[in-house]
């Protein structure tokens, strides 16, 4: 890299009656050469430091950014096919692959009750509600587990007429696994053969559990008492598409 330069006689001046000119190119000394190094040292080592910091920053964003397409992949938001079922021998199946982030239907008549298959991953983490815009009827939301008995059930929630089922209640199930989830209107409540399984009260804020005169059976019909229809969305936590040998 530091070599002297050749020193020659321009072909110009031989030519002329002048004295010739001669172009001398002078070599760079130890030191000039030692400076020369450093900085190509320098400049390779901030191009190989800036490179290593492109890679640094990059690959936490191509992480994140592959962690929200394996979210969005792996996750269900279920539309009501044809007219769901009412008890747990017709409840709809929901199918897909991953969470169930929300359920939307349509109460067809004042007497239409959706029920739906799906499984709950546990520690008390469910909850659904239909208090969003999307939902435009009086509505009722129950529990009821594997085997058809009530778990939970609200009519009003958060000052509206729509309902939650929260996550973290004492009724809320700490057991993971499959589920029915029913919707209905005010006042079209399910029971078995003791009767009404929830308390028919005034108190429709409150989350109440299977305290009704039937209780303790399975959910085998309705009242068929409701009192509105429409379009709903319930909006899910701590819910899963149930997999084959739980389905």
């Amino acid at each position: 890299m530091c070599k002297a330069a050749k020193s020659e006689e321009s072909p110009k001046s031989q030519q002329r009656s002048v004295t010739p000119r001669a172009s001398v190119l002078r070599a760079p000394s130890l030191k000039e050469c030692k400076v020369m190094l450093s900085v190509h040292e320098l400049e390779r080592r901030v191009n190989k430091l800036v490179t290593a910091t492109v890679l640094v920053l990059s690959v936490p964003a191509l992480l994140a950014l592959g962690s929200g397409a394996a979210q969005a992949a792996y996750s269900v938001t279920w539309t009501e096919q044809a007219n769901a079922g009412a008890l747990p021998g017709t409840a709809q199946l929901v199918t897909g692959t991953g969470e169930i982030d929300a359920i939307e239907g349509h109460l067809s008549n004042t007497n239409d009750k959706d029920m739906y298959a799906i499984c709950l991953v546990g520690n008390k983490t469910f909850s659904a509600t239909t208090v969003n815009a999307a939902t435009a009827s009086d509505t009722q939301l129950f529990l009821f587990n594997a085997w058809g008995r009530g778990m939970y059930a609200n009519d009003d929630s958060a000052y509206t007429v729509q309902s939650t089922l929260p996550a973290g209640h004492r009724l809320t199930p700490q057991t993971q696994g499959k589920y029915y989830l029913a919707i209905s209107s005010f006042n079209n409540d399910p029971v078995s053969a003791g009767g009404r399984i929830f308390p028919n009260d005034r108190y429709f804020s409150r989350v109440v559990g299977p305290t009704g005169p039937g209780g303790g059976g399975r959910v085998s019909s309705w009242t068929n008492e409701g009192g509105s229809a429409g379009a709903y969305s319930i909006l899910l936590t701590g819910a899963r598409v149930c997999s084959t040998s739980s389905a």
